[in-house]
């Protein structure tokens, strides 16, 4: 029978269509029994208690200075971001300043422009002042080749 059940168990299969095999008895599941633990010796757990009180010390100090830390930065970041919206307040305030200047000077511009009358000044030009137009024989030309602009150090030749 040792060697019946050593061939149906075997992981090979003779053939192109497969045999079904016995299915073995199964033993009930053992269910683990249950140890009760024996609390730990005096002197064992004191030295824990010591060991946990250290870590636990270590561990509140890790944890405050990390709040700590977060708490810095973040009022850090609201004093930054605080100061942003001030610089943009003064900046916007500055480039209106700037807006007003400029429509002053404008209106001021077209103040002065419109006061002045150039038939007035003609007329007291030609008329107080003795000035009269220039004569065609009184203007020069003068071709410069060089440059655009001439500069006169010395009477113009005729």
């Amino acid at each position: 029978m040792a060697n019946d059940v050593r061939r149906h168990y075997s992981r090979y299969v003779d053939g192109n269509a497969a045999r079904t095999l016995p299915v073995p008895e199964r033993e009930p599941a053992r269910r683990p029994q249950r140890t009760t633990k024996r609390p730990p010796k005096k002197e064992k757990y004191e030295k824990r208690v010591v060991v946990r009180k250290k870590v636990s010390l270590l561990s509140v100090a890790i944890t405050i200075a990390s709040i700590c830390l977060a708490f810095y930065i973040c009022i850090s970041y609201v004093m930054v971001f605080s100061d942003i919206i001030v610089t943009e307040k003064q900046i916007s305030s500055i480039q209106s300043d700037i807006e007003s200047a400029k429509m002053e000077n404008e209106m001021q511009r077209e103040n002065i422009d419109s006061s002045v009358d150039l038939q007035e000044i003609y007329d007291i030009a030609t008329k107080k002042l003795g000035m009269i137009h220039a004569g065609k024989d009184q203007v020069y030309t003068y071709k410069n080749s060089r440059s655009d602009r001439v500069v006169q150090y010395s009477d113009i030749p005729e």
